[in-house]
């Protein structure tokens, strides 16, 4: 729309900062790979299977993995598919040059930011969004024993980002003003989904040591 009002030219780099719009992450990828992970996971907590395991905490590590492995896929899936859809755009980098949306949105040229590193950026902010909530999810399906509860947890997380309260994807989806020169790398918010998933990891594994399946089980009947 930018470009057709304001005779503005789209480039192949435009199409990453389309993530800022937190809809996309927050209340599409996000809840999308916590449906995956749920289908999972589902026969992880019937009776059947842990029976073989005798440690719970293995059994929380290797469903960690899971979630990592899960965490992977997705990013990389959309990272994919955001670089075909940058192929519209009809000239390559060009927010060192005036015209572009670039400078329409932050007011001075950028820097020459290469493709693969937005494309790097993006992955990595998928990754981290996915592997949080994913970590979070699973660490409250731990304590809980419900699907409902990380779920929900997801969603009001959402809820306080979208009304502008930063505390995960506001660090990790960056826009046009994260790459102007002289400002500190994007990848930055790199560190704050590490430590979501850090201390959702811990406080699951220790949670998981703690899990009573039988005494669950006895105040259900």
């Amino acid at each position: 729309h930018l470009g057709v009002v304001f005779h503005l030219q789209m480039c192949r780099g435009d199409p990453y900062c389309w993530y800022t719009f937190l809809f996309l992450p927050a209340l599409g990828i996000v809840p999308a790979a916590l449906y995956l992970l749920m289908h999972l996971l589902k026969y992880d907590f019937t009776a059947p299977f842990l029976i073989h395991w005798s440690s719970k905490q293995d059994l929380f590590l290797r469903q960690a993995v899971k979630t990592v492995l899960l965490a992977v896929l997705v990013a990389l899936y959309y990272s994919l598919c955001q670089w075909a859809v940058s192929w519209v755009a009809p000239v390559g980098m060009n927010w060192d040059q005036p015209g572009s949306i670039y400078v329409y949105q932050v007011g001075t040229l950028g820097a020459a930011v290469p493709q693969w590193r937005l494309m790097l950026v993006l992955f990595g902010s998928i990754f981290f969004s996915v592997l949080a909530m994913g970590l979070c999810y699973l660490a409250l399906r731990w304590i809980t024993g419900r699907d409902l509860t990380g779920v929900l947890f997801a969603i009001v997380i959402a809820a306080f980002e979208m009304v502008g309260t930063p505390l995960l994807y506001n660090f990790l989806f960056v826009g046009y003003a994260a790459w102007r020169p002289g400002i500190p790398a994007p990848e930055r918010g790199f560190l704050v989904g590490l430590l979501w998933a850090a201390v959702a990891m811990l406080v699951g594994y220790l949670a998981s040591g703690r899990k009573d399946f039988l005494g669950e089980q006895q105040q259900q009947k």
